[in-house]
C-alpha cells in the first residue's frame, strides 16, 4: 500500500508538471524492441499507476498504424487492473514469456502477439481505451535513428526501455532509460538469456527523497507550510 500510495502521489504532482498530460492513469512503463536471434520475446509492459482499479475491458494497443480496437490486439484479457499492478503485452506465449523472465503465474501476460511485430527497432507502440482514445504512445528509433524532430532516441539491443514516472504520456523516449542490474526499476538478467536485461511485471516506486525531485518547488512550498501550521 505504501508504494501505491507514493506512486501515486507522484503521478497527482506530474499532473501539474504536464499540464493536464496525464489523463488516463494506465500507462505504457516498459517495452522490449529486441531479443535477438528471432526469438519473438519483446513486449510493452502497462501500468495502473492510478488509486483505484482500472477495468481493461475493450482497451486494446498497437503499433505506429495506431488503430484502436485492431484484431488480435484486446488488452481486455487483463481483466482488472490494481493500483500499482503492471501487465504485459508480448509476442510470445504467457507460459514461455513467464518462463524466460523467471515471472510468477500472477503476472497478468497477453500473447502472442502474432499479427506485426510489437517493438521492430524504428516502431511504437500505442494504447487506447475502452473508447477506442489514444491515452499513450512511445515511439523510438535504434541507436543510429532520431525522432521525428530531430532527437536521438536511441534503443539498444537486449535490453529493455523504462518510463520514468516524469516521463509518462509524454511520448518523449530520450528520457527514458535503459534497464541495467541494479537501476531503481529492479531489473536483473532473464533467467533464460542471462544477456538481456530487463524487469517485466512490476514497475518500481521511486523512494520518498527521489519523489520529491519529481514536485515542483510550488507544491513542496505548500507542503511545507500545512506542515507547520
Amino acid at each position: 500500500m505504501r508504494k501505491v500510495l507514493l506512486l501515486a502521489a507522484g503521478v497527482a504532482a506530474m499532473g501539474a508538471v504536464h499540464s493536464g498530460a496525464l489523463a488516463s492513469t494506465v500507462y505504457i512503463t516498459e517495452f522490449c524492441s529486441d531479443t535477438g536471434n528471432n526469438e519473438h520475446y519483446e513486449f510493452a509492459e502497462f501500468t495502473n499507476v492510478g488509486p483505484l482499479p482500472v477495468s481493461m475491458t475493450g482497451w486494446s494497443e498497437d503499433d505506429s498504424h495506431a488503430t484502436a480496437n485492431k484484431a488480435g490486439h484486446s488488452l481486455s484479457g487483463f481483466g482488472t487492473l490494481a493500483p500499482g499492478e503492471s501487465a504485459i503485452y508480448t509476442e510470445a506465449l504467457p507460459a514461455d514469456f513467464r518462463t524466460y523472465w523467471g515471472l510468477p503465474a500472477s503476472v497478468k501476460v497477453i500473447g502472442p502477439n502474432t499479427t506485426d511485430n510489437l517493438a521492430t527497432a524504428g516502431d511504437s507502440v500505442t494504447l487506447f481505451d475502452s473508447s477506442g482514445t489514444l491515452v499513450d504512445r512511445i515511439d523510438y528509433a535504434p541507436l543510429a535513428g532520431t525522432a521525428a524532430n530531430g532527437t536521438p532516441e536511441g534503443v539498444a539491443d537486449a535490453v529493455t526501455r523504462n518510463a520514468p514516472l516524469s516521463a509518462l504520456g509524454l511520448n518523449d523516449n530520450s528520457l527514458w532509460q535503459d534497464s541495467s542490474v541494479g537501476d531503481a526499476y529492479g531489473s536483473y538478467s532473464a533467467p533464460k538469456k542471462l544477456s538481456i536485461l530487463g524487469n517485466p511485471g512490476t514497475y518500481s516506486v521511486p523512494e520518498p527523497g527521489s519523489l520529491t525531485l519529481l514536485i515542483p518547488a510550488g507544491m513542496l512550498l505548500a507542503s511545507r507550510r500545512r506542515r507547520g501550521n
